[in-house]
């Protein structure tokens, strides 16, 4: 059992950027204790991911997590 708190989770989202899907399927959990970095070159995805974890970005399939 993992005794981690997850802090967010993506659970296959896909989103829209300008009527366009990106990221599809993507899923990814954040629990707390954990360090990520994100790199990628311009253009790859890395704002828009942050957008989607902050809810600035609709989500169009799947859902996010937000533990209370």
């Amino acid at each position: 059992m993992n005794s981690r708190q997850t802090l967010i989770e993506l659970k296959s989202v896909t989103a829209r950027v300008r009527n366009i899907p990106i990221l599809p399927a993507t899923s990814w959990k954040i629990e707390a204790g954990h360090h990520w970095a994100v790199i990628g070159p311009n253009g790859s995805g890395k704002s828009t991911l942050v957008g989607i974890l902050t809810g600035r970005v609709p989500v169009i399939k799947g859902h996010t997590v937000r533990p209370c």
